[in-house]
């Protein structure tokens, strides 16, 4: 799993220098297009959906979940978005769940004037889960394949590369149990190049 995620990380990394040498290839630095790339980072909340919990046991459906993503616009209205998200690692009384997703979305912006704009977006994962269990009959494991995702936000610019995100999605992930909803809240940064 570490190899997986050091693999997503040097993709994400590669990507911009890739966005960059494409942009450079334009000496005034206005391709015909108008493209961006990006990178950034958030933290902030997940929750699983309620069919992960039995109401008789104590059980957590909130941890603190994460993700790293690049990607790029076109006239800053259409735009693609790589990212990782970890959900984290929820506890309950008979167990845990992990649940981790790397997407690839479609994005849809809005600006609202110079420094602010709100997104929406959606596309595929592919997510990758755990669920271990002490109880009998309660069925355990890991479970991984791909499924559909959607979100929205908002971007704030603080410098002409720096910006804030916040942002929520809904990812539908896998579990040995069926595939279940898993929600992300984060706020974060994202620079631009």
């Amino acid at each position: 799993m570490k190899s997986m995620m050091l693999k997503a990380l040097a993709a994400l990394c590669a990507f911009p220098v890739l966005a960059s040498a494409q942009a450079n290839a334009d000496p005034s630095g206005w391709s015909a297009l108008q493209s961006s790339a990006y990178v950034g980072a958030g933290l902030g909340q997940s929750r699983m959906g309620p069919s992960q919990c039995e109401e008789l046991f104590y059980c957590q459906s909130h941890d603190t979940g994460y993700k790293v993503y690049a990607g790029t616009r076109l006239r800053d209205i259409v735009g693609l978005d790589l990212g990782y998200l970890n959900f984290g690692d929820l506890q309950r009384s008979d167990g845990s769940q992990r649940a981790q997703a790397a997407d690839l979305s479609l994005v849809l912006n809005a600006p609202l004037g110079p420094y602010a704009s709100v997104f929406a977006k959606g596309g595929g994962n592919y997510g990758w889960t755990y669920t271990r269990s002490d109880l009998p009959g309660v069925a355990t494991g890991a479970d991984r394949g791909f499924d559909w995702g959607y979100g929205g936000g908002a971007n704030i610019n603080v410098t002409q590369n720096w910006a804030l995100r916040g942002e929520w999605e809904r990812h539908r992930l896998p579990f040995v149990g069926g595939s279940q909803d898993v929600d992300l809240w984060t706020a974060g940064v994202q620079y631009k190049f």
